[in-house]
């Protein structure tokens, strides 16, 4: 028994027979004579409130505390500056974080602490809050040969592999069945790489960018990518996922 599980986890979990039913009245339950299988519906949000630091402004800004070792020590207004954040925002959201013992000081200056489960109650935050909304739509490789190629394609600037992809980059350990790009700009921009083309049912998975900087490289960050692979749930992400907070994070 769970809180969500989405129609991809879902129909894996039917393959293996497993029984779940969570609160949006998703299931799969197999006992004797007895089968019920429902899938598809939508995410019953809990009345449980979030705290600022975990809702959608705490989440980007707790991104970027988490990708810069030195970000949390910065003065509000740099912070502001770098991530859009009001003052008024990241003056709540860093009395919370202290209060949660995620945020100290230390000779003066403030200091991520309890880090790994900081990175791990926000993984799970940005997976149920603000990632569903940043999607843009999906795509597909125009063809098996682009599919197969796929770490070969010249992404548009101001787009990111992610994921599965990105973890594969990392160390080749994890071969993508599902692919993630994140992107400042359109869908049609990555159709002008002529191997990737709009569907509603493809493999690849498009998200809006969150973060104002733009990253070097055609990867988004360890922290993203760890975050991503989470929040699938498949065994072998979670595998992958292990090995990046292990050796890159």
């Amino acid at each position: 028994m769970c809180e969500y599980v989405s129609s991809s986890i879902m129909s894996e979990i039917a393959k293996e027979k497993l029984n779940v039913l969570e609160v949006s009245g998703n299931c799969y339950i197999a006992e004797g004579n007895l089968m019920m299988y429902v899938s598809g519906r939508k995410h019953v949000q809990s009345n449980e409130k979030t705290g600022k630091a975990f809702n959608e402004t705490g989440i980007k800004l707790v991104y970027y505390f988490l990708t810069g070792s030195d970000n949390v020590g910065k003065s509000y207004r740099s912070i502001n500056e770098e991530t859009g954040v009001s003052l008024g925002a990241i003056t709540n959201i860093i009395e919370e974080l202290k209060n949660m013992n995620f945020v100290a000081l230390s000779a003066g200056k403030r200091i991520l602490v309890n880090r790994i489960e900081l990175l791990n109650q926000w993984q799970q935050s940005y997976n149920k809050l603000l990632k569903p909304k940043l999607m843009l739509g999906r795509m597909k490789f125009r063809d098996m040969s682009a599919r197969e190629q796929w770490s070969d394609i010249s992404l548009p600037v101001g787009s990111y592999w992610a994921g599965e992809c990105a973890a594969n980059k990392i160390d080749g350990y994890l071969h993508p069945e599902l692919y993630t790009i994140y992107t400042e700009g359109r869908l049609s921009d990555l159709m002008r790489t002529g191997k990737i083309v709009p569907d509603p049912n493809g493999e690849i998975s498009v998200y809006r960018v969150f973060w104002n900087s733009q990253m070097e490289g055609n990867v988004v960050n360890n922290v993203l990518i760890y975050a991503d692979l989470m929040g699938s749930g498949f065994g072998r992400c979670l595998e992958a996922a292990q090995r990046i907070l292990s050796n890159a994070l």
